[in-house]
C-alpha cells in the first residue's frame, strides 16, 4: 500500500508538467498550415527540429527572469496534403512548476496561428 502513494504523486507531477491544446482547421491546405505554424514557432521560440513530412515542429522557450524553460511541440495531423481538415496540437512541457506567472503558450500559439491564417498580425 505504501508503494502506491509515491506513484500517484508522480503521476500528478507529470500532469502538471505537460499541457496540451488542439485546434481543428478546415478548408486550408497542409502547406499553408505548415508555413503558418513555422512562422508562429519562429516568432516565439527557438526551433530545435522540424519535419514537414511528419507534421512536427519542436521548439524551446529559453528561461528568462520571469519564466523557466519550456519545450513546445506543434503536431499537425494528418501530415499530408489533401485532407478535409487538419488538427494542430500544441504541447508544452515545462522544466519547473515553481513559477505560476507564466505565459499560456499553448493557447497563444493557436491564437497566433489562426491570426496568421486569417491574414491578421500576431497579437
Amino acid at each position: 500500500m505504501s508503494n502506491a502513494q509515491p506513484y500517484r504523486k508522480h503521476k500528478l507531477l507529470v500532469r502538471r508538467l505537460e499541457s496540451r491544446v488542439q485546434l481543428t482547421i478546415e478548408q486550408r491546405a497542409y502547406d499553408e498550415i505548415w508555413n503558418a505554424a513555422l512562422r508562429v514557432a519562429d516568432e516565439h521560440f527557438e526551433i530545435r527540429e522540424q519535419d514537414k513530412a511528419r507534421g512536427v515542429i519542436l521548439a524551446e522557450r529559453t528561461a528568462t527572469f520571469m519564466e523557466a524553460t519550456s519545450y513546445i511541440g506543434l503536431y499537425i495531423t494528418p501530415s499530408a496534403p489533401g485532407a478535409q481538415s487538419y488538427t494542430v496540437e500544441v504541447v508544452r512541457r515545462k522544466r519547473m512548476t515553481t513559477n505560476a506567472n507564466v505565459q499560456d503558450w499553448e493557447r497563444k500559439v493557436l491564437r497566433d496561428l489562426a491570426d496568421v491564417l486569417a491574414g491578421r498580425p500576431m497579437r
